[in-house]
């Protein structure tokens, strides 16, 4: 699925967001647990030490990590007046045909954000696991 804002408001579709993302992700883990295996077999049959293979594997996982964290945080929709000359680039062009006008006050909302409910950390106030330690702590200091 190309990514293609709309003409008229210039706008990318969550959906062809989604699946652009999930393929970079894809294509990522998949080469990185390639190059890990790789890393290991090497510094399992002693063609490398095996300290350079955990450093190998441990650089390759950061690597990984922070594109990971680039890929999760880029946004096609941060300039809108861009997308929309590449948009009217691509029916001039021919490569996009507009069936029908669209409105660009009545289009898809973007999706919510799922950090609040997914960040959270064992120290928020909201966590089974924080309340437990108050409790204790609480019946500590008062005896």
């Amino acid at each position: 699925m190309d990514q293609i804002p709309c003409p008229e408001c210039g706008r990318v579709q969550p959906r062809m967001v989604g699946h652009q993302k999930n393929t970079a992700h894809l294509g990522l883990t998949a080469a990185v647990f390639g190059t890990g295996a790789a890393a290991v077999l090497v510094g399992a049959n002693d063609v490398i030490s095996r300290d350079a293979s955990a450093f190998v594997l441990a650089a390759l996982a950061a690597g990984a990590a922070l594109i990971h964290l680039a890929i999760a945080r880029s946004d096609p929709n941060r300039d809108q007046e861009a997308n929309r000359d590449s948009a009217a680039r691509a029916v001039e062009s021919g490569a996009v045909e507009v069936i029908r006008a669209g409105d660009p006050d009545n289009g898809e909302p973007p999706p919510r954000s799922p950090a609040p409910a997914t960040w959270r950390t064992s120290r928020s106030p909201h966590s089974r696991r924080w309340r437990r330690w108050r409790r204790w702590c609480r019946s500590r200091c008062a005896t």
